[in-house]
């Protein structure tokens, strides 16, 4: 008898053990996944200070792109399209819709609005839809950058 009770009392105390383990855990993946947004946030604000997306050369246009990437905020066919996009032919030479200004830099708001409304003219629904989440990362850098912002996680 005195043994069952050894052994229920086991049970017990390994259930415990488990379920605190289970709530550390929980706990620890809670805490990485906040941690996570917070240094993506971070991240964000940091790639919208440096870039100015309404006045942005090629060379920091990919860069921007890359960190943007990186940071799990674009996916990689818009990195794709957001660094370098010669396929469509209604662009001019430089690979714009939009021209540049005298320091040939561009403003990529008014380009993929540009592109959204030439693909509204084709029908083209993809490049839309994949235009569309470009300008609204943009957008966002940019409001981030235009505007003092207390974002919580």
């Amino acid at each position: 008898m005195e043994r069952v009770m050894i052994s229920a009392y086991s049970n017990i105390s390994s259930s415990a053990y488990s379920m605190n383990n289970y709530n550390s855990n929980t706990f620890s993946k809670n805490e990485a996944q906040k941690n996570h947004s917070e240094s993506r946030l971070t991240g964000i604000y940091e790639v919208a200070s440096r870039y100015d997306v309404t006045n942005i050369s090629k060379n920091e246009m990919a860069s921007m792109s890359k960190e943007l990437y990186s940071l799990g905020e674009i996916s990689l066919k818009e990195h794709a399209v957001l660094s370098f996009d010669s396929d469509a032919k209604e662009l001019n030479a430089t690979g714009f819709l939009t021209e540049s200004n005298s320091q040939n830099k561009y403003n990529l708001l008014d380009e993929y609005n540009a592109r959204i409304k030439l693909n509204q003219e084709f029908a083209e629904q993809d490049n839309i839809i994949n235009n569309t989440k470009i300008l609204e990362s943009l957008m966002k850098l940019d409001s981030i950058k235009s505007g003092p912002f207390d974002l919580k996680v």
